[in-house]
């Protein structure tokens, strides 16, 4: 039974017993793991600063050959992310990145690109100055939910018609197909079925992101939302997959998680 060192992200954590935990990390070697922490809610534990969602560790994890769950040998907390426990809004982006994480990847399967713009996003979400006009929480999101839609393979389409292949001159507004997986002209219409309209302003700033592969720090808020509610709406579109998170991370009125009018 090998046991590999590497960090991790603590997902999830739930009571096993009433000394021990089970608890799901997102790792960039092994992808999900879900581990027994044997003794973790004992006083003495060899598991530091305890085992909490959002925090990034130090594991040692004994994979076993036959089992699902492997055994967590020892937890050093590495950042116990506070910061972003000081805001609502950052609280619940967090937990939308551990929900995403947690839902789109599956155990044995590694991204460590992934991993890495998902501690990028968290350590940003965390240290993020929520203020008015600035794209602060939801811009600090948006390099992770890139990460894992281009990732996962479903890399929209933003310079050129998903429909025919020819190019997208610039628009006030475009529509925006999550079947086809990207843009198409403005339908001129809001209720044409399967198509959401969005701003030229929403696409400038995921074209901005798509070239960068990295969340831009100059959006503004508005944008940022709506860039973040539209690739939320086509990730579950494409993972069918509902993310409990979303509607309070993203915080747009009269969003619908898979139709966003953005």
């Amino acid at each position: 039974m090998p046991s590999e060192h590497e960090q991790a992200i603590c997902l999830r954590a739930w009571d096993w017993s009433e000394t021990s935990q089970t608890v799901a990390f997102f790792t960039p070697a092994h992808g999900i793991v879900r581990a027994l922490a044997k003794g973790s809610r004992r006083e003495r534990t060899p598991y530091s600063g305890g085992l909490e969602p959002m925090t990034l560790g130090e594991t040692v994890i004994y994979h076993k050959r036959t089992h699902d769950l492997a055994t967590l040998a020892s937890w050093a907390l590495i950042d116990p992310m506070q910061h972003a426990r000081r805001s609502l809004e950052a609280y619940n982006a967090c937990l939308l990145i551990c929900e995403i994480l947690q839902r789109c990847f599956l155990p044995a399967d590694p991204h460590p690109r992934v991993f890495d713009a998902a501690w990028s996003s968290l350590q940003r979400i965390g240290g993020a100055r929520v203020e008015r006009g600035s794209a602060g929480v939801p811009a600090a999101t948006l390099g992770l939910v890139w990460a894992v839609v281009d990732d996962l393979g479903h890399r929209p389409e933003l310079e050129r018609s998903a429909s025919d292949g020819a190019p997208l001159e610039d628009a006030p507004v475009y529509g925006f197909s999550p079947e086809s997986g990207g843009l198409l002209p403005d339908p001129g219409r809001s209720d044409v079925a399967g198509i959401w309209r969005v701003r030229g302003e929403t696409v400038q700033l995921l074209q901005a992101l798509a070239s960068d592969d990295a969340s831009p720090v100059s959006a503004e808020e508005a944008p940022a939302r709506r860039a973040l509610a539209l690739l939320l709406g086509f990730l579950s579109y494409r993972t069918d997959v509902v993310f409990a998170a979303a509607d309070r991370a993203v915080d747009l009125p009269n969003r619908q998680n898979r139709a966003p009018g953005v």
